[in-house]
């Protein structure tokens, strides 16, 4: 039994292997991109340009040259795979358990970021058909309010950014359409050896914190002022770049470091699912 099985050794052996497999490819994953950030893959400009007055704006561009390695989608899609597997499966052994020795009727994990869609009924008055009323009909009593302190929506406003409602979407969009594809996003920013001649600094920040695919777009500025007959600018800049989730992803993710949601995505799963809440009825 490997390290990471080993501490999942308290679930059913199915699950603890997805869980297994999901953590292997995030790690995969960290040391991939990791390498990756040793590597050549950007470009960088500066230009700048009169305000007037004596004032000048200079704008960083950055030109990703290279793609990413086509592994990381592969690997996000099996991670995402992995943890809804283990909520419905989840969900089949608390069904199991009420409904034996009879085979319980399909459920699934209830997710829903809408209150009325998840106690939604339909024109008997009866619950719909995989509605999280429906499923909660069908898994024993204990594991009820559990399943309802989970769901996304419960946290109102902020329903879209719940680490659950993250893997729903991600998974339909993982098994329905296209891979989500990462692109890069600046993270942070900061000066080396920044030196002026007659000149003031007036300020500098994020021009563009947005995602961008192999095209040059302007990231970040600097403004300052003459103060001086030769004003001399010098400055090392150093970007930090994340891979992030690309536009063609669900509209909860896009923007959002690749890396860091997959691993709050499982650290949730096991966490507030398994550890906090669910262990003790599977035990």
């Amino acid at each position: 039994m490997s390290l990471r099985l080993e501490r999942h050794k308290e679930l059913d052996q199915g699950i603890g292997a997805k869980l297994e497999r999901a953590e292997a490819h995030i790690d995969d994953l960290r040391k991939s991109i990791d390498a990756w950030r040793e590597g050549d893959h950007y470009r960088f400009g500066r230009k700048s340009k009169s305000e007037g007055e004596g004032r000048w704006v200079t704008r960083w561009s950055v030109l990703q040259v290279d793609p990413f390695p086509p592994e990381w989608v592969v690997w996000a899609g099996e991670v995402i795979y992995q943890l809804h597997s283990v909520l419905d499966h989840l969900a089949w052994e608390l069904a199991n358990t009420k409904a034996f020795a009879e085979e319980p009727d399909r459920v699934t994990f209830p997710i829903y970021a809408s209150r009325s869609k998840f106690w939604r009924r339909n024109k008997t008055g009866n619950w719909r058909q995989g509605s999280g009323g429906w499923i909660l009909q069908r898994v024993i009593g204990p594991a009820r309010p559990l399943i309802l302190e989970l769901q996304p929506y419960k946290s109102g406003n902020n329903a879209p950014m719940h680490r659950l409602w993250q893997l729903y979407t991600l998974s339909n969009q993982d098994k329905h359409k296209s891979l989500h594809v990462a692109s890069s996003a600046l993270k942070k920013q900061r000066f080396k050896d920044l030196e002026l001649e007659d000149l003031e600094h007036l300020g500098s920040g994020i021009e563009n914190d947005k995602p961008f695919e192999k095209h040059g777009t302007d990231i970040f500025w600097t403004r300052v002022r003459e103060i001086g007959p030769n004003p001399k600018f010098k400055a090392k800049s150093d970007f930090s770049l994340e891979p992030v989730f690309g536009y063609g992803s669900p509209d909860c993710v896009v923007g959002e470091s690749l890396f860091e949601t997959l691993r709050e995505i499982y650290n949730f799963v096991v966490r507030e699912v398994f550890q906090r809440r669910f262990n003790p009825l599977l035990a």
